[in-house]
């Protein structure tokens, strides 16, 4: 059952939003474990997969692979056939693993992906889309597209790399803020707090008051920087991360952040699959497990 989050009549707990309109647009971040995969529905009926999640570890972890065990089905279950662009923020496995999946069985338009050579596992996706003959191409800051009415501009990298650091690749995520009327979405992939500052640095006034963040980085406290979230100020915030996971993610450190600036917090390893719905200007969240209130904002009493 699911649980519902009203700011417009919501009777179902997928897709429109009754009362508000059917252009509708859909964030729903699947629960991967400990990794990323989220879907973006837009209201002309075009679909985006940013990630695809994956064993951080890189390997099967006894054949469990999450594109085939969690995104497929999720595809399936919304009757999306084909995809019109997918995403692939940067190299690490527990981004990418779960592509290949989606490489093989589901027809994609064009990928995205942020130019940083990773693991056999990113390159074989690489190749895979490039064998079905579809468009890879590395993005950076300034590229913006309409998809209908809303638009989604890519943020980061940035045109000069961020190197020097503890991960750069991380620091270099694809970041896309998509725009819909008076609704905004930040998607970070695993930006930490260098790639943070440029963030904030580049894009000024476009990154206020934000409607939906996709946390950084799982909660990881090397994201989510003070000054990060008191500048977005996100209204609601999605943490995709595995139950009981060793890294302890969300930081207990990075969960008050949020709760500081009043974030409406969700998490995939408390409260399963979720997502946001919104015609522009309404919103609600649904959740596939039901979530009281410490499931909401509570860690899992382990600080990085």
């Amino acid at each position: 059952m699911f649980r519902i989050i009203f700011v417009c009549f919501v009777t179902t707990a997928l897709a429109v939003l009754p009362g508000c309109g059917h252009r509708a647009l859909t964030v729903t971040c699947i629960d991967v474990g400990q990794g990323d995969a989220v879907l973006v529905s837009f209201p002309n009926g075009k679909h985006w997969l940013i990630d695809a999640g994956g064993n951080p570890a890189g390997d099967t972890e006894a054949g469990i692979d999450p594109g085939h065990r969690n995104v497929l089905p999720v595809l399936r279950a919304k009757a999306i056939q084909s995809l019109d662009v997918v995403v692939m923020t940067h190299p690490d496995e527990d981004h990418v693993q779960g592509m290949l999946a989606v490489a093989r069985h589901i027809p994609v338009g064009r990928v995205y992906w942020n130019g940083f050579e990773g693991s056999r596992t990113e390159q074989s996706v690489r190749a895979k889309f490039a064998q079905k003959g579809t468009t890879v191409e590395a993005v950076s800051v300034g590229s913006r597209t309409l998809v209908g009415d809303v638009e989604v501009a890519v943020m980061s990298p940035p045109l000069s790399p961020i190197m020097g650091t503890r991960s750069p690749e991380n620091e270099n995520s694809v970041v896309l803020l998509i725009t819909y009327r008076d609704k905004s979405i930040l998607l970070t992939g695993d930006v930490e707090a260098e790639g943070e500052r440029e963030l904030l640095r580049s894009a000024q006034a476009e990154l206020n008051e934000i409607s939906l963040l996709k946390v950084a980085h799982h909660g990881s406290d090397s994201s989510s920087t003070p000054e990060f979230v008191r500048r977005t100020h996100p209204g609601i915030a999605f943490v995709s991360c595995g139950k009981r996971n060793r890294y302890g993610h969300p930081s207990l450190d990075v969960i008050k952040r949020f709760e500081r600036v009043g974030t409406q917090l969700y998490r995939t390893d408390q409260c399963g699959m979720l997502e946001w719905t919104s015609d522009g200007h309404s919103e609600a969240v649904t959740t596939m497990l039901p979530c009281n209130e410490n499931a909401l904002r509570g860690a899992q009493g382990v600080e990085n």
